[in-house]
């Protein structure tokens, strides 16, 4: 046959007839349309597979991806879409992870095309701030716990106030970060933007560290602002280790809890 969309006809020929039921396994790859950046494809078809001479077929396609993807059928032709618990019987525990679409085929003349997206990352952040201060130095170490589901990131940004702009910063698979000004005004908040070796799915934790000199001035705490995704909780702890009293001049958008929340 002539022309790239033209059927194949695979001839197998066994040295023995053959009454029982015989498997047969195919290793090939699919013609896909890929988004305009080509990081993945956005459509391809249903594998065709149409058993010559038989009195009838039926059958199942499964459709595995990462996790980091969706699908989706459309144009669906004497086919219809299955519960994926229809197909345990046959597949692999491993395979059943990333398994995401059950096609269901009754006959041979079906068709469909397969919608294949990225997911959105859904990230929500809680923070804790915790300040030791001493006779002679003020510990400050701030914990933001990202939590990510449905798709990796890989790459996190926040805000931090002037003051840290010499506090380490360190997170797993952390390949750089940049931290700039947001304007260019004097006291510009800091925007600190990682950039991971790889997508992160699951939890994310980010340690801030940063000392400063204790002095008898009026001190700020860290609170930070998160820019990836939505902020779910954040705490400050302060911990006087030093022989002076502390004493809170001013707090906006805190309020104080007792031990036992």
């Amino acid at each position: 046959a002539e022309g790239a969309s033209a059927p194949q006809i695979l001839d197998v020929i066994l040295a023995n007839g053959f009454q029982e039921t015989l498997p047969l396994v195919l290793l090939g790859s699919l013609p896909t349309n890929r988004t305009s950046d080509g990081t993945h494809p956005s459509q391809l078809s249903l594998p065709k597979f149409d058993v010559l001479g038989a009195r009838s077929q039926s059958g199942a396609i499964v459709v595995q991806t990462d996790p980091a993807y969706s699908v989706q059928l459309s144009d669906a032709s004497e086919c219809t879409i299955d519960g994926l618990g229809s197909v345990d019987d046959w597949l692999v525990p491993a395979q059943r992870v990333n398994a995401r679409v059950v096609v269901r085929c009754p006959t041979s003349d079906y068709s469909g095309t397969l919608d294949v997206a990225l997911k959105s990352p859904m990230v929500t952040t809680s923070w804790a701030s915790n300040v030791r201060v001493t006779d002679r130095v003020i510990e400050e170490t701030l914990l933001l716990l990202a939590n990510i589901e449905s798709a990796g990131i890989r790459e996190f940004t926040f805000l931090l106030p002037p003051e840290l702009a010499s506090a380490s910063i360190r997170a797993p698979l952390l390949r750089r970060q940049a931290v700039s000004p947001v304007d260019e005004t004097t006291n510009s908040l800091l925007r600190v933007h990682l950039e991971l070796q790889d997508a992160i799915l699951g939890e994310l934790a980010i340690v801030v560290e940063h000392d400063r000199l204790a002095s008898s001035a009026p001190q700020s705490v860290a609170v930070p602002v998160i820019e990836t995704g939505t902020t779910n909780l954040g705490y400050v702890a302060i911990e006087n280790a030093s022989q002076d009293e502390l004493i809170t001049l001013q707090q906006t958008a805190l309020r104080q809890v007792e031990s036992m929340e």
